[in-house]
């Protein structure tokens, strides 16, 4: 796939997602079981915030859109789910700032901003 086809192709899910973006679920709102992600004793999650992040993935040399959300699951407390995995918040306040500091090793004279 060459880089012009992974553009259209991003494009191409950027316009599908704006065009199906329905209204995003209340915040506390609890959420149905998801596999990806079991509770202990079946503990309910509940939803508060969601982002979607498309990312390359280069085997498959295409985006996918990887989901990040902000839950609340009963004993646990507050954590963020990043596609399949779940972070407590200072595990994905430290992966963000590694994030931050591998891109400003890549671009030392980046200003902040997009």
């Amino acid at each position: 796939m060459t880089l012009i086809d992974n553009v259209r192709s991003l494009t191409d899910r950027l316009r599908e997602r704006a065009h199906q973006a329905g209204t995003p679920p209340e915040p506390w709102t609890e959420l149905p079981h998801d596999p990806a992600h079991p509770t202990y004793e079946n503990a309910r999650r509940y939803f508060i915030a969601r982002r979607d992040h498309d990312l390359h993935h280069d085997r498959n040399e295409a985006y996918e859109t990887v989901a990040v959300t902000a839950t609340y699951v009963d004993v646990l407390g507050e954590q963020i789910e990043l596609g399949p995995w779940s972070l407590s918040t200072r595990e994905a306040r430290e992966l963000a700032r590694s994030l931050v500091e591998l891109a400003d090793t890549i671009e030392p004279n980046h200003n902040g901003g997009a």
